[in-house]
């Protein structure tokens, strides 16, 4: 909205902008009256179409419905609801219009983030009544609007989620067979899924299978490790998948999807059927809740509540549950076998605002393409032993599973650090420079070179800790090669603490550090201190001068599942 040069610019209050919005809806809605032009409103095929009497009217004669006084009515759903309410609306004409007043109602598809922009904004597009795909979407209204927000909705409709698996392949997930959420992240049941931030069905199963697995770090690491892989496949939407089940057939990847979206593409797909299996133990759901953002007291008001009634009467549970939705008692859905009801579906709880978020900001994070320098320890303390192993073999441990699960476009470094490692007065030592594991090596691949350089890393053991100077050249490593479409950062696992006379104090580092970071092209240096020799707070200096995060494992046994999360969580520093 512009404003005059030079006045104050003030945001309307929650009181206002309602104000405004119903006055515009008032005169957007006023249909003015021209002699010998009387308007008529046609409902065919669910659809009412506001018309002046005349040729058009002529030609639609057999369902025009005279009224003196028509009232517009916008609402706004998914495509995949979009049916049920023009088939519910119709009803309610049918049983409400009549000469002196008719409601039109203007029912239309809009991409839940769309219309979330629409209703927390100031602008004409706010629907009256508004049905997502999930409560969630609700949520975030809500935290945008504050004390603005609509009534409390009611949910009119429900959809488990399921696996589409194609039928030729659904006995290999029937019985005692039928995947869990951590087979089908863990990839023991291979599957494909769309990008969370453009498909709810995508991000309620994200969330939900990070919630089916629970926040230990061991299950964390691994929910993390999983979205790596998946964001590598991942395609753009949930449509695109469901054209590779009619293209593809039997070939087609397994995939998260609703219920009732099954339903419907084995309607019209029956030379490629797929078979909704309900992950084990439970599973989530979209759910369809009916916002009422019409709340006065009007024919506007009252038409937005006739919808919702009609939508919660029998006779819109029977609409639902033709359209192969579960209504919210749980009744409908698919029936394998005619007379046979659609099996239990055991149900999680509902996700929050904010469980959804850390899911879609992980995803964000790890989807990102990186360009890392991992620099291991490698001075004579790390032969220390716990728990039967050694601290180096602990850290090479660590090491290879990072290698292994990070995805081919990746661009990893590695070096060892400890005094005068390369040469006096050089305490680091690049084993494999930074390169894209997928490239080609003398002997394989990128990757290759960096697990077989680990795997011989206990061979250069020895010496003092030499971590300032290291910390100092690998930043400085990142920095030369700085790529803006990648995550660039360095990732140091250490023991002890500085031990190096001759080389960089800590204020040195930190003030060479401060003058070498840049805004625009930031460098994280996560740090990850393990055994009881580790300086938490020195590391914790290092990190958060560069926007980074300082990690330590007290125990050998923490090691893997920190240095791992460590890497995960390279990209969201410093806002998460």
């Amino acid at each position: 909205m512009s404003r005059t040069q030079g006045a104050p610019s003030r945001r309307p209050t929650g009181s206002t902008r309602a104000a405004r919005r119903r006055e515009r809806q008032r005169s957007s809605r006023r249909v003015k009256l021209v002699a010998g032009v009387i308007p008529v409103v046609f409902v065919a095929a669910g659809l009412s179409i506001v018309v002046a009497t005349g040729g058009v009217g002529a030609a639609l004669n057999t369902a025009a419905l005279t009224c003196l006084e028509p009232t517009r009515v916008r609402v706004s759903t998914t495509e995949d609801f979009l049916p049920v309410l023009r088939k519910v609306a119709t009803r309610v004409q049918a049983d409400t219009n009549n000469a002196i007043s008719c409601t039109t109602y203007d029912i239309s598809a809009v991409p839940p983030a769309v219309a979330v922009s629409q209703i927390a904004g100031d602008g004409d597009e706010r629907p009256d009544a508004w049905v997502p795909d999930s409560s969630v979407w609700v949520q975030r209204v809500n935290a945008q609007l504050g004390g603005d927000a609509p009534p409390r909705p009611v949910t009119v409709a429900q959809s488990p989620l399921v696996i589409a698996v194609p039928q030729e392949r659904a006995a290999r997930y029937a019985g005692a067979r039928v995947p869990s959420w951590e087979d089908l992240l863990g990839g023991s049941a291979p599957v494909r899924w769309s990008n969370p931030a453009d498909s709810t069905t995508a991000m309620m199963a994200l969330t939900t299978a990070r919630k089916a697995l629970g926040s230990s770090p061991a299950m964390q690491e691994d929910v993390g490790g999983a979205m790596i892989r998946l964001s590598r496949t991942a395609a753009d939407s949930t449509d695109e998948l469901f054209s590779e089940a009619s293209a593809n057939k039997a070939a087609a990847p397994m995939f998260p999807a609703s219920e009732q979206q099954v339903v419907q593409y084995d309607l019209q797909h029956a030379d490629a059927l797929l078979v909704p299996v309900v992950p084990t133990p439970s599973t989530g759901r979209l759910d369809y809740p009916f916002v009422t953002l019409a709340t006065q007291q009007d024919a506007v008001g009252k038409a937005v509540r006739s919808l919702r009634n009609a939508l919660t009467s029998e006779a819109g549970h029977r609409a639902v549950r033709a359209a192969g939705f579960r209504t919210m008692e749980g009744t409908g859905g698919p029936t394998p076998t005619p007379g046979v009801p659609s099996p239990a579906v055991r149900l999680l709880p509902d996700p929050s605002l904010k469980e959804v978020d850390a899911a879609l900001s992980t995803w964000t994070t790890v989807s990102k393409e990186m360009r890392m320098i991992a620099v291991i320890d490698v001075s004579g303390s790390m032969t220390a032993r716990s728990d039967g192993a050694s601290r180096i073999s602990i850290a090479q441990g660590a090491t290879d599973t990072a290698l292994r699960i990070f995805p081919p476009r990746s661009q990893v470094g590695l070096w060892a650090f400890a005094t005068d490692k390369d040469g006096p007065g050089k305490d680091w030592k690049e084993l494999v420079p930074p390169g894209e594991l997928s490239a080609p090596s003398t002997t394989g691949t990128q990757r290759d070179a960096l697990l077989r350089a680990n795997a011989g890393i206990d061979a250069l053991v020895g010496g003092d800790t030499g971590l300032y100077d290291t910390v100092l050249a690998a930043y400085q490593r990142v920095k030369e090669g700085y790529d803006p479409t990648r995550v660039n950062s360095v990732v140091i696992l250490t023991d002890g603490q500085n031990d190096d006379p001759s080389g960089l104090t800590l204020d040195q580092l930190l003030a060479k550090l401060n003058e070498l970071s840049d805004p625009a092209q930031p460098i994280p240096v996560i740090t990850v201190g393990m055994g009881p020799s580790a300086d938490a707070s020195v590391l914790e200096k290092i990190s958060r001068a560069t926007g980074g995060r300082s990690y330590i494992a007290r125990r050998p046994s923490d090691i893997k599942t920190v240095f791992v999360e460590a890497l995960l969580q390279r990209s969201c520093r410093p806002s998460c």
